[in-house]
């Protein structure tokens, strides 16, 4: 893709790797272009070959301009992937307390309950 169009302060997108195998991963880094060159383009640590997109020093992987739309899908997956952190956090005293045995008996049955509840969806 053609980049000698973009200036100081425009967004580029750098596709992450194997991005495709995690449903929580970002498709995209998104950079900001802090310097122009004749032929490149500096975002903080990535150098970008202004004719073809290309990122220097790595294998087939191709910069593309920052869209409205892939900067928006790029906050909704960190969005998504920040809640499932949070919740994973949230569930760590539940580990904790079926590890070391501290739920009555009742408890454990809503638990499991819950659980299955889940699982039929």
């Amino acid at each position: 893709m053609d980049l000698t169009g973009l200036k100081v302060g425009d967004y580029v997108a750098i596709p992450n790797r194997n991005s495709h195998y995690n449903k929580l991963a970002i498709t995209h880094s998104l950079k900001q272009i802090e310097r122009v060159t004749g032929t490149q383009l500096v975002c903080g640590t990535y150098r970008i070959r202004r004719s073809d997109g290309h990122v220097i020093g790595e294998t087939y992987r191709y910069a593309v301009i920052a869209t409205p739309e892939l900067i928006r899908e790029n906050i909704e997956q960190t969005k998504t992937r920040d809640r499932w952190y949070a919740a994973t956090r949230r569930c760590t005293p539940i580990e904790d307390a079926l590890a070391k045995r501290k739920l009555t008996v009742e408890q454990m049955e809503k638990l499991a309950d819950l659980y299955e509840s889940f699982k039929t969806t």
